[in-house]
């Protein structure tokens, strides 16, 4: 994620408080023993993004999605406070974006995010061109060899839904590994146009 992205300072807000509770956790049950990964789990995006859709069309009737970042669940206990962070755009406010938040209990937050200067129009990211849910996109990542290879020094922290990048809109899910000091994370992505894995140099 770059510096041009709109909705980085309220994403990374939020991010950062679940930073703080992971690397506890990271800490404390995935590292030092270095045992295997257990059964990692997302939400489905599937599932909720009418929701979210619907609660994006009270702001504007033709908001689209343009990002989303979902935390990982993990069999040992370790809970977020929010399940997807999500970000909306609209082309007929290109002064003004939405970020949706959907908390643990399923509560729908909102906040509108003003921007410094309009905003080009960004490729939406509907069902139709991120093809897999988010748990299927999670277990292809996971299943990469190179993936496993790093799970053995790294933990399985979230999971994106972003554009590659500002020029190269295609869409991705990607999968953000970390060793709980959050120093040196290492980032893998799924091209859902043709299912293959590679890491995404940052």
């Amino acid at each position: 994620m770059n510096n041009s992205n709109i909705f980085a300072y309220k994403k990374y807000l939020s991010i950062g408080c679940l930073l703080i509770c992971s690397t506890i956790f990271f800490a404390c049950n995935l590292f030092p023993s270095r045992r295997p990964q257990k059964k990692i789990d997302v939400v489905s995006m599937e599932y909720y993004l009418p929701r979210l859709m619907d609660r994006a069309k009270q702001w504007q009737d033709d908001a689209y999605l343009v990002s989303v970042f979902m935390p990982l669940l993990h069999d040992e206990g370790f809970k977020p406070d929010w399940l997807i962070y999500a970000d909306f755009m609209s082309d007929s406010r290109n002064d003004e974006g939405l970020a949706i938040t959907l908390t643990l209990n399923e509560r729908i937050k909102t906040e509108k995010v003003e921007f410094n200067k309009p905003q080009a129009p960004k490729r939406p990211l509907t069902k139709q061109v991120w093809i897999y849910d988010s748990q299927k996109a999670l277990n292809m990542i996971l299943d990469d060899e190179n993936v496993q290879k790093d799970l053995r020094r790294k933990g399985a922290f979230s999971l994106t839904l972003d554009h590659y990048s500002n020029i190269d809109q295609r869409p991705i899910w990607s999968l953000t590994l970390d060793d709980g000091n959050f120093n040196g994370s290492i980032y893998y992505f799924l091209d859902p146009a043709d299912g293959t894995v590679q890491e995404l140099i940052r």
